[in-house]
């Protein structure tokens, strides 16, 4: 079943949390190659799944609560995308 979204700006708010979810994603597969156990059967790909779920609910909660109650579209995105591309950079696992 479709969300279904109230507003354009939980349309904003929404595709923030799946375009962190999807970079937190590929920066676990990439992390998962470098160290030389690359996420293969369907075991791995559903606990990367959940991995990138729990990272990016994290995240979204801590850029939320930096913002403030409701705050604007542009602002969260832009703290979120802060906080994403910041993990990434610590866990990308050639460093």
């Amino acid at each position: 079943m479709p969300i279904m979204l109230k507003s354009s700006y939980d349309a904003s708010i929404a595709e923030a949390y799946a375009w962190a979810l999807q970079t937190i994603g590929l920066a676990i597969c990439l992390r998962a190659e470098t160290i030389g156990t690359p996420i293969d059967g369907p075991n791995e790909v559903r606990a990367c799944e959940l991995e990138a779920r729990d990272v990016a609910r994290q995240l979204r909660r801590e850029a939320l609560e930096e913002c403030g109650v409701r705050p604007a579209a542009y602002d969260y995105r832009m703290r979120l995308a802060d906080k994403v591309l910041a993990w990434c950079i610590e866990h990308r696992g050639w460093h």
